[in-house]
């Protein structure tokens, strides 16, 4: 089975700068239409099921993605973004000057930390994880869409790319999406933050790249 998972659109708080993690915020216009690029992106895969986060930013890139390609939507609470606990809805220059250990928390680079009430990005890959392999191995789609979050996005792919030193590869700018493979019940990693069809569009992280994952 081949996996297609997708960060969803730029929101309002990723224009200012916020952090959302469990809370939510609604899609820019940019962001829908970075959702529809993601379905256009998936056209002539034979998706016919998006799996989303529950969280509205998701399940609207899911449901702006399936119009192109007649896919029906359902929310997987597995799926949800990491929980910033303290951090949620603050603004990152509010961070600079009221935290101390907050910029490893929020790049990732420090994946056994977590913010104050929230959650480490080694319990959100575990998580991403044990939702993605759920998904796979309940399926009879071969191609399955998944829609979530970028710190789930880069929690898997970093957890299945062999825990490299430098996560910060496998960050996921707005509806850029990774490419997996469930076979014999293995979750490998062919590519990771693909935005080919995002061409112009310079919101949000980019880090392209390919890895046969070990």
């Amino acid at each position: 089975m081949r996996i297609l998972m997708a960060r969803h659109g730029q929101t309002e708080w990723n224009l200012a700068g916020r952090i959302q993690g469990i809370e939510d915020s609604p899609l820019t216009a940019l962001g829908i239409e970075q959702a529809r690029a993601v379905g256009q992106a998936w056209r002539g895969s034979g998706i016919r099921h998006i799996h989303s986060s529950p969280l509205g930013r998701a399940m609207d890139t899911a449901r702006h993605a399936a119009e192109g390609l007649g896919a029906e939507c359902f929310d997987d609470p597995g799926l949800v973004e990491r929980a910033f606990g303290r951090y949620e809805g603050m603004p990152i220059a509010e961070l600079r000057e009221q935290e101390t250990d907050w910029e490893p928390i929020i790049l990732g680079t420090r994946p056994e930390l977590a913010a104050p009430g929230g959650e480490t990005l080694l319990q959100v890959a575990d998580r991403v994880e044990a939702a993605v392999r759920k998904l796979a191995a309940d399926s009879d789609q071969a191609t399955l869409g998944i829609v979530s979050h970028g710190h789930c996005l880069l929690a898997l792919a970093w957890r299945l790319g062999g825990q490299p030193d430098d996560i910060r590869q496998f960050h996921h700018r707005n509806a850029s999406y990774s490419e997996l493979e469930w076979m014999d019940g293995k979750l490998r990693l062919l590519r990771w933050a693909v935005a080919d069809h995002l061409v112009g569009d310079e919101s949000g992280l980019s880090a392209p790249a390919s890895f046969a994952a070990r």
